[in-house]
């Protein structure tokens, strides 16, 4: 069975998203904390790190999406 909000997600949500500025400060400063600890990582155990951290990252955003999505269903559920 095919994923549509995956799919909605995915192909335009991802591309349309301007993060703010309190976002890329946020970011910043845990590149910083983050290279500080990859110095201590051999190559392959920050290759596997960063892979994980990016899985866990798109699985939390798509999540966060469907909870909006179905927010905007429901309420427009409730005009009807």
């Amino acid at each position: 069975m095919k994923d549509i909000l995956k799919d909605l997600y995915i192909n335009h949500f991802i591309e349309a998203h301007e993060p703010s500025p309190e976002y890329w400060e946020a970011r910043r400063l845990e590149a910083a904390l983050q290279n500080q600890l990859m110095a201590g990582l051999t190559r392959e155990e920050s290759d596997r790190l960063t892979g994980r951290q990016a899985d866990l990252e798109l699985v939390s955003n798509l999540e966060w999406f469907r909870e909006g999505f179905r927010l905007g269903a429901s309420l427009l559920l409730e005009l009807l």
